[in-house]
């Protein structure tokens, strides 16, 4: 059953706080039983980037060094569960919901609550990110994520009847070119049903700095956050970035 907004939102972010209060509690313990553990406990939530950290290579300027940047979701859930909210109303129309990269889950439980949209979706090993794992195991969503590593020209597990495919702050396309991308949209054309709507929100990277895939977008899909007043080269923004495509 379909509930208010505000009341998604609150719960979402309740969620967080909850996780956030289990993985504080264990650090607390750790700093008295293991302090060698504790040093590095909040980084081991995210394997690749302790052992970034353990071997001297961090190099993105998104790294920290005390902790994983998926961290961001459990210290200040408000901000990213309203950011995410934004872009509900672009998706009210879909009954069924397929999402590639479900990360710490909130779109997907906010589509669900608000729109009562019967939701499945695919991630990564769930043990990569514990942050992530914890968070849809805390949302009551993780039954409904298969692990699944989207790759160029290879299928995707939409489930039947599935009426929408969509994908926020995109990282599985990062390294495709205009050769993949219309074979995903082709595949999705396939096994899409009903309107065949397609949502998705790029990142700078595998989009702004690969101008034939933008130009694809924009022939074949509409930004409705855009000002159709700015250059199509202009630099990255959100709004620039979000693309809704119908494929049926």
């Amino acid at each position: 059953m379909a509930i208010p907004l505000e009341h998604a939102e609150a719960g979402a972010i309740k969620a967080a706080g909850r996780v956030l209060q289990r993985l504080e509690k264990e650090y607390r313990e750790y700093k008295i039983t293991q302090p060698e553990r504790a040093a590095e406990y909040f980084l081991s939530l995210v394997p690749a980037q302790l052992a970034r950290w353990k071997s001297g290579s961090i190099v993105e300027t998104s790294d920290c060094i005390e902790e994983p940047n998926a961290m961001k979701y459990l210290r200040h859930p408000r901000g990213h569960v309203h950011k995410f909210a934004r872009f509900l109303p672009f998706m009210a129309d879909a009954t069924r919901i397929f999402e590639i990269g479900v990360g710490p889950g909130f779109m997907f439980r906010l589509l669900m609550d608000v729109y009562d949209a019967d939701m499945h979706g695919c991630d990564l090993d769930p043990n990569k990110n514990v942050i992530f794992r914890e968070l849809r195991r805390e949302l009551k969503i993780d039954d409904r994520v298969q692990e699944h590593r989207v790759a160029p020209q290879q299928e995707i597990p939409i489930p039947p009847e599935t009426e929408a495919l969509v994908s926020f702050w995109t990282v599985f396309n990062f390294k495709w070119g205009i050769s993949d991308h219309r074979w995903f949209l082709d595949f999705c054309s396939e096994r899409l049903s009903g309107e065949k709507k397609v949502v998705l929100l790029f990142n700078s990277k595998g989009f702004d700095d690969k101008p034939e895939v933008k130009r694809l977008y924009h022939q074949l899909g509409t930004f409705p956050l855009r000002d159709p007043g700015k250059p199509v080269t202009s630099d990255y923004t959100v709004e620039d970035a979000f693309c809704i495509l119908h494929l049926g």
